[in-house]
């Protein structure tokens, strides 16, 4: 819906051909049982004002005059009794971390000053990297400089061997059991940075009321959005996509093609193999290297209030966006 977004924008006329009955993809949500279940957004990056992302959020009619929720904690971990909480507040953090591990003092003001550090970064999103030129280059690499200070730090250690750094179990545990296994020690700084900056918070209604938001700006700008549209090959004239052939037979000519989908169905399935790319192939023959990842999602309900003492609902998450 990005692509179809901008390319209205630009002055093209284009349709999104969907394979699911609704639009969003896996940003979407589920009525249950009197619950709704959120299958995406547990955070968004861009909800601050005057910032880059929130910009490119807006141009989408992604968040528009939506509100913005911004929860206290991030996260709260719960191990073996103790409560690991990830405060908004990052001197609330660095004190109640400090209070209940002093032998961790040092590690902790280390970890929320490097935090505090990476605040100053943005995502940029002017021009993707291929279409910079020089001054443009270099104008973004200054503004990335103190990431690129963390990437050093941290880029290269795991996140649960960056967490045998802290004494405390509770804090070690939770730590490590931040992303799956094999995930690099600097996406929790970038998170928290972005959190605690108040730029990570979660809009009202949702993944599915934002991917029909942007569905609804698509549409005002002329799109054709055609649902329920598997497409199942692509058809190629002299190394060129000039069609796609969806489940019913039915032919969507076009002068360029954006595939929104798994690399591996998109090379094999829906071109056939015929225009391998060998940096993909590699990959997809070496799953020791590069494993495949699965998701499976489990939802809660609670019947009932918490009451204000009671303190956040505790989850140890396996994923994050």
């Amino acid at each position: 819906m990005s692509a179809g977004i901008f390319a209205q924008i630009n002055g093209f006329e284009s349709v999104i051909l969907e394979k699911h009955t609704e639009v969003g993809g896996q940003c979407t949500g589920w009525n249950r049982g009197g619950y709704h279940i959120d299958g995406c957004i547990h955070w968004l990056v861009g909800t601050r004002d005057e910032t880059p992302m929130n910009d490119l959020w807006r141009t989408l009619g992604a968040l528009g005059e939506v509100e913005i929720h911004h929860p206290e904690t991030f996260l709260t971990f719960e191990y073996e009794g103790e409560s690991i909480h990830l405060y908004r507040d990052l001197d609330r953090l660095q004190h109640s971390w400090t209070e209940l591990s002093p032998e961790d003092g040092e590690t902790i003001t280390e970890l929320c000053d490097d935090i505090r550090r990476l605040q100053s970064f943005e995502i940029p999103t002017e021009k993707p990297e291929d279409m910079m030129g020089i001054i443009e280059r270099i104008r973004s690499m200054l503004s990335m400089k103190d990431a690129g200070v963390i990437m050093q730090k941290y880029g290269k250690i795991s996140l649960r061997d960056y967490a045998q750094r802290f004494k405390h179990p509770a804090i070690r545990e939770s730590l490590a059991s931040f992303l799956p296994e094999g995930h690099s020690a600097s996406s929790i700084f970038f998170a928290l940075s972005a959190f605690t900056k108040g730029q990570a918070s979660v809009p009202l209604g949702g993944s599915r009321a934002l991917a029909l938001r942007m569905a609804s700006r698509y549409l005002s700008l002329g799109g054709d959005i055609r649902t329920g549209c598997a497409v199942r090959e692509l058809i190629t004239d002299g190394g060129s996509v000039v069609g796609a052939r969806d489940s019913r037979g039915e032919i969507h000519r076009g002068d360029y093609f954006v595939g929104a989908c798994d690399a591996h169905f998109f090379y094999h399935e829906l071109l056939g193999g015929r225009y391998t790319d060998k940096r993909f192939e590699s990959r997809f023959e070496d799953p020791t290297n590069y494993p495949l990842a699965s998701q499976v999602l489990v939802a809660l309900g609670l019947e009932g209030a918490l009451d204000a003492g009671q303190g956040d609902v505790a989850l140890v998450p396996r994923a994050g966006r």
